[in-house]
């Protein structure tokens, strides 16, 4: 079969959780012997328009310099460039969308769209900060309200939507009611040569300087508002009183890494 999809970013040309999964669903499907097609912004438009990596064929399209409205049509034009020039429109191929922002490059296509979550409330989540001016916050409202309408009419053409939890799953609908489309939970993997318990975990422990009764909360993730990383720390507080040998370890790149230390 063959499979293109279209995402903003790609592991490791760029960072973040769904630029990993987006990369390793093509990876896993090219590895059972499908053609796979990746379609995604060249970062700082460093890197060659072409090229192949664990079997997928990756198009890179020119990375826009300007404003976010300039950027937005430059790159759905490309992308929509790149899926004439692919025949995605041709029986036998799925395409797969993994943001919203490619809504208009996709008109006419009825893609399979992985809902990593809601666009427009993540956006102004993000820009909840304190002493930002009435102006800002206003400007703020209208541009989410633009991004979760245009999540939206992305969703209501899909002909089906794949999220990776029961979680994300009910918000969906609270978030998006009424969707024609079928929702699936496929929950996210795991590379079990990669993660696996280590022969010695006792060395392990004493190597990071933790007790043998130490109980370790670890979260790895994007340092950023909107993951509750505040939250998570300020009740860790409040709990580590009453369960000395509790320990959080945060790990991570963001805006929010100074706040947070």
């Amino acid at each position: 079969m063959r499979f293109v999809f279209i995402t903003l970013g790609y592991h490791p040309d760029l960072e973040g959780g769904a630029f990993r999964y987006a990369a390793a669903v093509a990876e896993g499907l090219a590895a059972r012997g499908h053609e796979v097609h990746a379609v995604f912004p060249n970062p700082r438009n460093a890197l060659p328009a072409t090229g192949e990596r664990h079997g997928v064929h990756l198009h890179r399209v020119p990375d826009g310099t300007g404003s976010f409205l300039a950027n937005w049509r430059q790159e759905n034009r490309a992308v929509r460039e790149v899926l004439a020039t692919l025949g995605a429109d041709r029986p036998g191929t799925l395409v797969g969308s993994h943001h919203g922002y490619f809504e208009p490059a996709l008109r006419g296509f009825h893609p399979t769209a992985f809902f990593h979550g809601p666009w427009g409330h993540e956006y102004a989540f993000g820009r909840r900060t304190p002493g930002r001016p009435w102006t800002r916050r206003l400007l703020d409202s209208l541009i989410a309200r633009r991004l979760h309408a245009t999540e939206r009419r992305g969703l209501a053409r899909a002909g089906r939507i794949l999220v990776a939890s029961r979680y994300i799953e009910g918000r969906l609908r609270e978030w998006h009611p009424g969707l024609a489309a079928p929702v699936e939970v496929v929950g996210g993997g795991v590379d079990l040569e990669a993660f696996r318990p280590p022969v010695d975990r006792p060395a392990l422990r004493r190597r990071w300087g933790l007790g043998d009764d130490d109980f370790l909360f670890l979260t790895v993730r994007r340092l950023d508002p909107r993951m509750g990383l505040r939250p998570l720390l300020e009740a860790f507080g409040r709990m580590a009183a009453r369960v000395p040998r509790a320990r959080l370890w945060m790990a991570g790149r963001g805006p929010q890494s100074a706040e947070l230390e």
